[in-house]
């Protein structure tokens, strides 16, 4: 059965000290010898354990990229990823992309002593080859290729809902009769204000009643008058 290393250096403290110990020279020239010997055997088993022995990788911080700009061109749709300082120096191995549900991601490991992940919201459309290019000092190209030779509204789904529902109008504000507005606000003035606030408004409506102007307000307004 092989000796293992610990053996072999047990056997070489156990040399060392019979040295030591060794009058004739004789005794002192074979033990010298059986001593480089087992140093060796040690020195090479020593390198063999470091080459089989799984190195720890360093635990970098993880920076998230949350700004970004997007074109397009006829076949792709295009993210810029830009402040990354270095990024033209560092190995392409070490910019990794995946993609998952309509989501692109990229990962930049090692860049400056930290990692950077970068992660787009869902597109409007499906696309197919998703690659990348270092554009320059500082940016990365991310680049998804259309499916189809449409030019996109947006780049993403969200985009286009935010934009659907800024421009809804609510089917109760557009008939709304703008005289019963006037007259729901100036009813909510009057029953939050203070004495002062409800004289002023109660003053307003009966000189604009005088006047036949109404202000808008139709049969009048309960305790106003």
């Amino acid at each position: 059965m092989a000796k293992s290393l610990s053996e072999y250096k047990q056997d070489l403290v156990e040399v060392e000290r019979l040295l030591n110990l060794a009058l004739r020279q004789n005794a002192k020239d074979l033990l010298s010898a059986e001593k480089v010997q087992l140093q060796q055997i040690v020195k090479e088993m020593k390198a063999v354990a470091d080459e089989e022995t799984p190195k720890t990788k360093k635990v970098l911080p993880t920076l998230n990229i949350t700004s970004y700009a997007w074109d397009q061109s006829e076949k792709f749709v295009k993210i810029y990823l830009s402040n990354l300082p270095g990024i033209q120096g560092i190995s392409t191995e070490n910019i990794k992309l995946s993609s998952s549900d309509g989501q692109y991601s990229v990962v930049i490991e090692d860049l400056n002593g930290k990692n950077h992940q970068f992660s787009s919201p869902k597109l409007l459309h499906d696309v197919g080859n998703y690659t990348f290019k270092v554009k320059d000092t500082s940016m990365l190209l991310l680049m998804m290729k259309k499916l189809e030779p449409k030019k996109w509204r947006y780049l993403s789904i969200r985009e286009k809902l935010a934009k659907e529902d800024k421009d809804k109008v609510p089917a109760a504000e557009k008939d709304a009769d703008p005289s019963s507005s006037i007259m729901n606000m100036m009813k909510k003035m009057y029953d939050e204000g203070d004495d002062e606030m409800k004289k002023t408004i109660a003053k307003a409506w009966t000189e604009s009643r005088n006047k036949g102007g109404d202000m808008g307000m139709g049969g009048g307004m309960g305790g106003l008058s």
